[in-house]
């Protein structure tokens, strides 16, 4: 049994919800044991961390995504550059899943680095129905689960490759993939037969500004959006498709953050990123597209 808060928390609400779970080897049934692991039939056992997550790899995975980039990623949530985004996601499955009803809605963030869009969108849905929302987060990366931990009280973060994931069958109402890879077949495994999957990528335009004093494509190919849409469309029952394009100021702190977490500047030399941060403070445009999908 765990003497902390985080280690308390995550075993409490695996007692009340270790159903949504099975076993990422055998797919059996887990249930808590003893309030530190979870153990299928075949008696594989997943321990819970003290620090409020559980790992799902039997083996270590070496991430590119490291802990300064998710610090710099949480910055720019601080800062409000995602706040049009999530607003308009949550407000659109508030509407979707309403008022009725007296059950947790279930909210799987698949690839969720450090939580930040999961512990807003939950918050979002709960303000906005009055029904309790329980999030879930998993990640192959460590580094952003262990920050992500840290973050909402009433959700279950895990590290988990998502191509074979710990979760049941028909077990959430909403799927969301941000910005991250995709695998339509799990995400329509874990999904309620009237659930639906959220699918954020960039748009054309996305940081242009940053494309541009980086030399990179100024553009990106038009049919690179048509692409991603052509394959969501072949797995997934298509909703509903919906562009967002903003532009925001970054002050000096928000902008470091951007440029350190963005691929775009992964490869540029030091001095180059020194000079456009050393820049007075410019527009960033933020476009995304948005797939709204169901079960066929």
């Amino acid at each position: 049994m765990f003497k902390n808060n985080k280690g308390q928390k995550l075993a409490r609400l695996l007692a009340e919800h270790a159903r949504l779970f099975r076993c990422p080897l055998c797919a059996q049934p887990m249930k808590l044991v003893e309030e530190k692991s979870l153990v299928c039939r075949s008696n594989h056992c997943f321990d819970l961390s003290s620090r409020g997550y559980i790992n799902f790899l039997t083996q270590a995975h070496k991430s590119k995504y490291d802990k300064g980039l998710f610090a710099s990623r949480e910055m720019l949530f601080r800062h409000g550059a995602f706040d049009p985004l999530i607003a308009h996601i949550g407000a659109t499955l508030a509407e979707a899943v309403g008022n009725d009803g007296d059950h947790p809605i279930t909210l799987l963030d698949a690839g969720c680095g450090e939580g930040s869009h999961l512990a807003k969108l939950q918050k979002s849905i709960e303000r906005h129905t009055a029904r309790p929302a329980l999030g879930v987060g998993l990640d192959i990366a460590k580094d952003g689960i262990v920050r992500a931990a840290k973050k909402s009280a009433h959700a279950l973060w895990g590290v988990a490759d998502l191509a074979n994931s710990p979760l049941a069958d028909n077990t959430f109402d909403i799927v969301l993939n941000i910005l991250s890879p995709s695998n339509y077949t799990e995400f329509l495994r874990v999904l309620k037969d009237d659930g639906m999957i959220v699918k954020v990528v960039p748009g054309s335009t996305h940081l242009q500004e940053l494309r541009e004093r980086f030399r990179k494509q100024a553009r990106r190919e038009a049919s690179s959006n048509e692409a991603v849409l052509d394959h969501f469309a072949r797995h997934v029952g298509l909703l509903s498709v919906k562009r967002m394009k903003y532009k925001s100021t970054l002050e000096e702190e928000a902008r470091e953050a951007l440029i350190r977490m963005t691929p775009l500047s992964w490869e540029v030399p030091q001095e180059r990123m020194q000079q456009v941060l050393d820049e007075q403070p410019f527009e960033i445009t933020f476009d995304f597209t948005i797939l709204l999908g169901k079960q066929r």
